[in-house]
């Protein structure tokens, strides 16, 4: 027996060596001397090191190389590979700048179980891509790619923040964790100018963290979002264990996307859902260190599906955006905290910066609702004394109540309505009032009378139909 168990560990151990022994150590000597083309035509290990690449060199891939256990770091570097080779080991960091227009998932070691973290690997996707390439990323059908908050530090970082004192109660400068110093709350940046097709699953790992940010944009530019896949919070799973403020407020600022003064963004055919925020927060910026023009532009959201966020599904204050054609379902309903809305048109801290916060020329048509805490809210959709039309929804049927007190500036055209709360669900009366705001061709349930009747809270109702 004993003479058998040896046997089969010197086989075991003669096998191991054997594999050990078909790895070739790449080294910066070998970089170097590469100079414009770098062929990876066997198994390559980098030892755990680090080889910086010359700059402009091409990696051409083979059948049967591979990279691993190290950092590969390149200098306007191009990797030249099959769509379907598997070359990139678990073990390999991508760092430096790459001119790479087309990223596969397949050139990725992958593991299926949820005990296998993505975060490398969608790291080193994003890291192939540049804010000045017009970059593709393919994460293809069939896979759902489990990735985490890394940080695991205190829960309750809201103790770091500022406050002010409020009638004797401490309010925090939640906005604070939007800006410098809290990076290690960001999970992945998308850079400019690429297109994310998913049509799998990205899904994060539950965790404790009452903030967190899955995609931290700010002033980005061009990014498509597509594919018909599905992008996940934690939102059901959430751990709630540790809170967010030694009083044991749990926190609602897990956003999936985080976007500041972005331009051009665009979300088509996809599922974004169960933040223990908001889905998307698309606005201009009101940190103090962003400078210049503060404003965000061009969101577009075509066939989407915003579910079950615990906050808001979309949150926006923005110009020139299109939102048609989406679904928003069971916003604010797990673990809801308000507005609870399906979609918020609020600009916040408009009134520090009146000029470049608010919603303008925004148009949201042909979207379905159902099952949300608010379908909609508005709250400083603009000021008072913005004096146009900002936003126009259009064929949209609402079958919850929505908020739109103080909103401003907005034109409903062949909408339905079902009910109408003021802040905090109190009743829409001069405290809560409904202004400037145009009904054309509505049927409305529940209107409150004062609307209707305070000629100086300049309405508008032509040809609609009520049924209070």
């Amino acid at each position: 027996m004993k003479t058998r168990i040896f046997a089969i560990l010197l086989v075991v151990l003669l096998n191991v060596m054997h594999v050990a022994a078909e790895q070739v150590l790449l080294t910066q000597q070998m970089a170097n001397e590469a100079k414009n083309t770098l062929v990876i035509d066997r198994d390559y290990t980098l030892g755990g090191k680090t080889v910086t690449l010359p700059k402009k060199c091409r990696i051409i891939v083979k059948e049967g190389g591979r990279l691993d256990n190290g950092t590969i770091r390149g200098k306007q570097s191009q990797i030249m590979a099959e769509r379907d080779l598997t070359f990139i080991g678990k073990s390999l960091r991508i760092e430096g700048s790459w001119r790479q227009e087309e990223i596969w998932d397949d050139w990725f070691e992958f593991d299926n179980s949820k005990t296998f973290v993505s975060n490398l690997l969608i790291d080193n996707m994003l890291a192939l891509c540049d804010d000045f390439t017009d970059n593709h990323i393919h994460l293809q059908r069939g896979r759902t790619y489990y990735v985490e908050l890394p940080y695991k530090g205190r829960s309750d970082v809201a103790e770091l923040i500022s406050f002010h004192m409020e009638s004797g109660k401490k309010m925090r400068h939640y906005e604070e964790f939007f800006g410098e110093g809290y990076e290690y709350l960001h999970v992945f940046t998308i850079p400019s100018n690429t297109r994310l097709t998913i049509e799998g699953r990205l899904q994060l790992l539950p965790n404790y963290m009452g903030v967190y940010f899955l995609f931290y944009e700010n002033d980005k530019r061009n990014i498509t979002i597509d594919g018909g896949g599905e992008i996940w919070g934690d939102n059901s799973n959430h751990l709630m264990s540790k809170p967010l403020t030694k009083e044991g407020y749990r926190g609602e600022w897990g956003f999936l996307f985080m976007c500041l003064r972005c331009h051009d963004f665009t979300f088509r055919d996809v599922t974004i859902a169960e933040a223990f925020g908001d889905c998307i927060y698309y606005s201009g910026s009101f940190l103090p260190e962003d400078t210049g023009e503060r404003w965000g532009s061009g969101l577009v959201m075509d066939n989407v599906k915003v579910l079950r966020a615990r906050r808001n599904g979309v949150t926006l204050s923005a110009r020139d955006c299109l939102i048609r054609d989406c679904h928003f379902e069971g916003n604010g309903m797990v673990n809801g905290t308000l507005p609870k809305a399906g979609i918020d048109f609020e600009s916040d801290y408009i009134a520090k910066y009146p000029t470049e916060l608010g919603n303008r020329d925004v148009v949201m048509e042909n979207c379905t609702f159902a099952n949300n805490g608010r379908d909609m809210s508005a709250a400083n959709n603009n000021l008072a004394s913005y004096g146009r039309l900002a936003t126009t929804i259009r064929n949209c049927h609402f079958g919850n109540k929505i908020h739109i007190s103080w909103g401003h500036w907005l034109r409903f055209e062949n909408c339905t309505f079902n009910g109408f709360v003021g802040d905090y669900d109190k009743p829409v009366d001069a405290k809560n009032a409904i202004k400037n705001t145009q009904f054309i061709n509505c049927v409305i349930n529940g209107m409150p009378d004062i609307v209707r009747q305070r000629q100086d809270w300049n309405n508008l109702f032509q040809q609609c139909q009520f049924n209070d």
